[in-house]
């Protein structure tokens, strides 16, 4: 604990992750006027930022750099929060609730927050000289940015969102671009049969080569050239390879002090750990939902948001528990994809079309409405929340 100005005693709360989620916890204490110490410490060399447009209006260009970050630095300084960033914390003492960093700092805590995001999922056993693109940071995707205004033809490994909105944003570039997915749809773990027919067909009309059920037997570089061969013969050629392959929750630093990890960093519904004072929150977080009576962890920035409120709410002694519905949503084109659920088991499903761009499907179990996938139809999705 710390001395206040007053002589009482006042709180320190460390959070572990410049994310969205770790920034969040930090916003929603401030603006509930918490009066204790907050220290805010992230891996990466930036103060926090928005992850989404990395993949979409950054990656286009039509969003500057500035705008990217949740705040600009005066925000932090001037609301009580000490931003430690470019520093990765190494290890902590549980028992003495003490972070050490990769600097050799040591710095107390009375609370902690872990919201050290997820990982991405990289293609095992491929040589490191291919220089295969990934994108989950900012650096990443100016890197890219830069590469897909100079060059001609990308082949994107995987057909989920960030694979398909790369994909529309490389076409406006003029590029030609292949996407090859090993499941034999189109965002398969995320949406029904007909979203994923429609989307295929809404990028093939566009130009984008797709090859579903599909593997890759071998991969050569020449030079600055990328040739691929597929299982059944087919041979691409590219100057630019991504993947977009999924995430892994990054539980490392977890995992390494003792607490308990299954599917991420297992967490009650109010956000805490196994370990005392220790809580979780965004994409690392299997967190209990109370509305669905099961844990949780979609990667998406409204869990990141949601879950990071619950768990300032407790820090300052008001109960609260998860119970939000989740949603999600994917940018192609001009075609806004936004997703509600509370499961992804479904018997039946009803389609309601607006439009040629436009329509809605609703799923349920056992008659139960259980989840909306909209199409430019945000209507919905709020009445289905």
């Amino acid at each position: 604990m710390i001395q206040n100005s007053n002589g009482g005693v006042a709180m320190k709360v460390c959070v572990i992750g410049g994310g969205q989620a770790g920034f969040q916890v930090c916003e929603s204490l401030v603006s509930k006027g918490f009066k204790g110490k907050l220290v805010l410490i992230g891996e990466e060399p930036f103060p926090p930022y928005q992850r989404p447009p990395l993949s979409k209006n950054y990656l286009s260009g039509k969003l500057d750099r500035d705008r990217l970050f949740l705040r600009p630095k005066e925000y932090y300084a001037d609301n009580g929060i000490e931003l430690i960033y470019g520093q990765r914390v190494d290890d902590i003492n549980l028992k003495r609730k003490q972070i050490f960093t990769s600097n050799n700092s040591c710095i107390n805590f009375d609370k902690l927050v872990l919201a050290t995001g997820a990982d991405l999922k990289k293609i095992k056993n491929l040589d490191q000289c291919l220089n295969v693109h990934y994108l989950r940071s900012l650096e990443e995707s100016s890197l890219l940015r830069e590469k897909i205004s100079k060059d001609k033809k990308i082949i994107i490994i995987g057909g989920g969102f960030i694979g398909l909105e790369i994909a529309a944003i490389c076409l406006d570039f003029g590029l030609e671009v292949s996407v090859i997915e090993q499941a034999d749809r189109l965002m398969k773990r995320a949406v029904p049969n007909n979203v994923s027919e429609f989307y295929e067909k809404y990028h093939m009309a566009r130009g984008v080569n797709i090859f579903t059920n599909a593997s890759i037997t071998e991969i050569d570089k020449v030079k600055n050239d990328y040739y691929l061969q597929l299982k059944g013969g087919k041979k691409l050629h590219g100057n630019v390879l991504l993947a977009g392959i999924g995430v892994n929750p990054n539980i490392n630093l977890a995992q390494k002090i003792g607490i308990y990890c299954e599917d991420g960093i297992k967490v009650n519904q109010n956000g805490l750990t196994s370990a005392k004072d220790v809580y979780a929150v965004g994409d690392c977080a299997n967190f209990y939902n109370v509305l669905l009576k099961s844990h949780i962890r979609p990667e998406s920035v409204q869990h990141s948001i949601d879950t990071a409120k619950v768990v300032a709410e407790n820090i300052l002694g008001n109960p609260s528990v998860y119970d939000t519905v989740p949603w999600f949503w994917s940018d192609q084109y001009d075609l806004k994809l936004q997703i509600a659920a509370i499961g992804n088991e479904f018997d039946a499903t009803k389609k309601i079309k607006y439009s040629e761009k436009s329509f809605s499907t609703f799923c349920f179990n056992s008659d139960k409405h259980i989840a909306t996938f909209s199409i430019n139809r945000p209507a919905d999705i709020f009445i289905s929340k």
